[in-house]
This record gives C-alpha cells, sequence and structure tokens, in this order.
C-alpha cells in the first residue's frame, strides 16, 4: 500500500493508498496508538477477506482495552453490520450487530470512541416491510480478562 509522509498546518500526517475522491481521516493525540492504526490499515484486506472496511476508530491510553473499533461492509450480503474489536496483546474479536437485519453504516454519524464504549449508527431495513428504515444507535462497552475481549452492547432506536 502507497504512503506518503505529508504536513498538515505543521502536524504530521500519512496518506495511505491511490488518489481517490473520498478518504478517511485518522487522528490520535499524543499517547495515541498510531502504530495499531498503521498496522491495521496496511493489513485489514489480507487479515479479513470478505470484508470491506468501512470506518475505524484509534484508542488511546484513555480507552483501554481497546485499541481499535472497526466497522467493516460484508462483501457478500452487502450489509455493514460486523466491528472488529482490536483489544490488548493482539487479541482480536468479531461481532455481528443486528444479524437478522440488512444494515448500512451511518458515516455521517462515524464511530467513536468514549473511555472503553464504542459508539456508532446503523440503519436497519425493517424485515416485515422492506423499504422502511430504523436507525439503531450502539453504545458497545468493551473489557476484556485472561478469556479474551468480553461486550454488552445496548441498542436504541432513535426517534425521528
Amino acid at each position: 500500500m502507497r504512503a506518503e509522509q505529508v504536513s498538515i498546518g505543521g502536524i504530521p500526517a500519512i496518506l495511505y493508498g491511490d488518489p481517490a475522491e473520498r478518504g478517511y481521516l485518522f487522528l490520535h493525540g499524543q499517547m495515541g496508538r498510531k502504530e495499531e492504526a498503521e498496522a491495521f490499515v496496511e493489513t485489514f484486506s489480507q487479515d479479513h477477506p470478505g470484508y470491506e472496511l468501512l470506518d475505524y476508530a484509534v484508542g488511546s491510553p484513555d480507552t483501554a482495552p481497546i485499541h481499535a473499533a472497526v466497522i467493516a461492509k460484508d462483501t457478500e450480503s452487502g450489509s455493514s453490520s460486523t466491528l472488529f474489536l482490536l483489544g490488548d496483546n493482539g487479541v482480536t474479536q468479531q461481532l455481528e450487530l443486528a444479524q437478522d437485519s440488512y444494515t448500512v453504516y451511518r458515516e455521517e454519524d462515524g464511530i467513536t470512541l468514549n473511555g472503553n464504549v464504542v459508539h456508532l449508527s446503523l440503519d436497519l431495513s425493517i424485515p416485515a416491510a422492506a423499504s422502511l428504515w430504523e436507525i439503531h444507535d450502539y453504545a458497545i462497552t468493551v473489557t476484556q480478562d485472561e478469556n479474551g475481549i468480553q461486550n454488552t452492547n445496548q441498542d436504541t432506536i432513535r426517534s425521528e
């Protein structure tokens, strides 16, 4: 993958990939986990065939144990409800949100980390009426122990 070192307002940055109309902006603060983000971006398609990376958030010491949270689209079904969590010591977990529904990731809401909680939103097709959609806001609390990554999921349907 092409990587170009640039400066934006005096702040070091790296551009990945070929020129395109759209892209992703990855920001990290002091003590951020830039190395994990770089490795993840470079190897996502190899490590997770059948998925297209849509968006991600990279953790900091304040978001432990979350090093990164990634939302991806299943290229076979077209649904974008797969969340990948990267934890301490390279431990990963793959979560299927809204398993029985066709979903579209809400890019305008983004994926964010607030402490050890991942926030993201999905548009879900209502199975009984495929032309109707609901917005679901997710808050996934992440912990990690000797058995791996654990999570609890709060799903709220957004009112109109």
